[in-house]
């Protein structure tokens, strides 16, 4: 399977002529302060480094009329835990007593914005009284990190309503925490997440996240989904080792259905049509138990100044177990028809894993590129990407086979211009034993497709139907249930 993607944006390139509102609270301060920007910095021995740290809504921010008092505009800032100083010195890679590096500086930045709580950043080397030395001043603006977020989408009765109330600055630490509610047709969720970052002020981070699932009927409980991670990212650039342990488990009960009403299947082998409405003897809903665990657990290595090569080995645990559930109230008769035509075939994959990732650690600055006034880094040039894992029966896998994935960007800036550009494709070969929903659970690297197969049913349902009202080949009729089959194994 590959995929292709282009995307164009036009913008402002960083510190033109006429200067961002970042630039603009970050000269006001200066200019309070009695402080003066360094031309030439590089190389000078740094005498200190001062973190000016600002809450999100400053008095002199917003129109406000002359009768209300001074504090009126920025009231709001009690409901907001300003940033620690501990937790944006961290993100900081000049020290006093070091030489000054304008690379460190910049990344530096794109640290404290990589960390989604902070609006403005800047990093700046200002003159002191001995010309050999420079001062660094971190400025930083908050971001509000006290939000309620909403999703939908979907079309008629198939649709997903999400809620979520999350604290991204957790006392000011930079944790996550959060509660959230999914409402399906056919089912709802309630959960809760956290996200520290930083375990006990190291380089180590761990999340973790568990939603229950409950039957919209009945109101019962019908089972229950977790990820929890835990590792050593990649924090700076000059740093070569990182690692990453991941277990998700899934524990549902699945519906093809249409909006709110559930899809029946055949479990007749001599009808020609195989989904129908749920009534007859033969027609039972199509209804499954599913059970996924899967365990991850990876090792990277960095090399390169100019190109930056990553290497991953790694290992993953994957099991999948389907079965009928006890809706669909089969006939002894019943039992196998409905476990090989309808449900899918539980598989089990142990496998090694390769990896290598090739990039440039070449970085642009633009202003209006999400946000209106600040300055956002982009990587830019090309980046390449590959993974061969190879599940084997060796190891414990229900089958031999191999998969293979691989992906090629490219990130072009010019002028006012970005432009993004990249394909991808992903192969596996051997028995097809299942299919995979790249289920990771919420906020994982992937989302579950489960959502769709929905979707997916329905137009199955569509088509098998229109075919049995009109005179086709048989062979045709095939060829369509074979093409939503492969849709189910994938």
């Amino acid at each position: 399977m590959w995929a292709v993607a282009a995307c164009g944006v036009w913008c402002e390139r960083a510190w033109a002529n006429d200067p961002s509102y970042e630039e603009q609270r970050l000269q006001s301060f200066l200019q309070g302060a009695g402080l003066t920007i360094d031309p030439e910095p590089e190389g000078k021995l740094i005498h200190y480094v001062r973190l000016e740290r600002r809450q999100v809504l400053e008095p002199n921010d917003l129109l406000v009329p002359v009768l209300l008092p001074h504090f009126a505009s920025t009231w709001t800032n009690v409901f907001h835990w300003l940033s620690e100083g501990s937790m944006v010195r961290r993100e900081v890679l000049l020290h006093a007593g070091e030489p000054y590096r304008q690379e460190l500086a910049e990344e530096s930045a794109r640290n404290l914005r990589a960390l989604s709580i902070i609006a403005l950043a800047r990093v700046v080397a200002v003159k002191t009284g001995d010309p050999n030395k420079v001062g660094v001043i971190v400025y930083t603006r908050d971001l509000w990190s006290l939000r309620f977020e909403q999703s939908f989408e979907g079309v008629g009765t198939s649709f997903t309503l999400g809620g979520r109330l999350i604290e991204r600055n957790l006392f000011g630490r930079g944790k996550w925490l959060g509660v959230s509610a999914t409402l399906m047709p056919l089912t709802y969720t309630a959960g809760e997440l956290y996200l520290d970052p930083r375990v006990w002020q190291s380089e180590l981070r761990a999340s973790e996240s568990i939603d229950v699932i409950f039957n919209r009927r009945t109101g019962e409980l019908e089972g229950s989904t977790g990820t929890f991670r835990f590792g050593r990212p990649f924090y700076n650039l000059e740093q070569r080792t990182a690692m990453n342990v991941l277990a998700f488990y899934l524990n549902d009960v699945f519906r093809a259905a249409n909006g709110d009403q559930v899809l029946g299947v055949n479990v007749d082998p001599s009808l020609r049509t195989k989904t129908c409405n749920v009534g007859p003897d033969s027609c039972v809903p199509s209804v499954w138990d599913e059970r996924v665990l899967q365990l991850d657990a990876a090792g990277d290595y960095r090399i390169g100044e100019q190109y930056k090569q990553t290497f991953t080995l790694g290992v993953t645990y994957l099991d999948k177990r389907f079965s009928a559930n006890s809706e669909t109230d089969l006939k002894p008769s019943q039992v196998e028809t409905f476990r090989t035509a309808v449900v899918p075939r539980s598989r089990r994959d142990v496998y090694p894993y390769l990896r290598y990732r090739l990039s440039l650690p070449r970085f642009v600055t633009f202003t209006n590129l999400g946000t209106f006034g600040r300055t956002e880094t982009v990587q830019v040039g090309p980046a390449l990407e590959g993974k061969i894992g190879l599940p084997l029966r060796a190891y414990g896998a229900s089958s031999d086979g191999m998969t293979t994935f691989g992906q090629m960007s490219y990130v072009w800036a010019r002028d006012d211009a970005l432009i993004d550009v990249g394909v991808e494709g992903e192969s596996r070969r051997g028995r097809k034993d299942g299919y995979d929903t790249n289920l990771t659970g919420r906020g994982g690297s992937m989302g579950s497709r489960l959502q769709y197969l929905g979707v997916i049913g329905q137009y199955r349902k569509q088509m098998e139907d229109a075919i049995t009202r009109e005179q086709v080949p048989r062979d045709f009729h095939d060829q369509i249930r074979s093409y939503f089959q492969s849709l189910d194994e994938r």
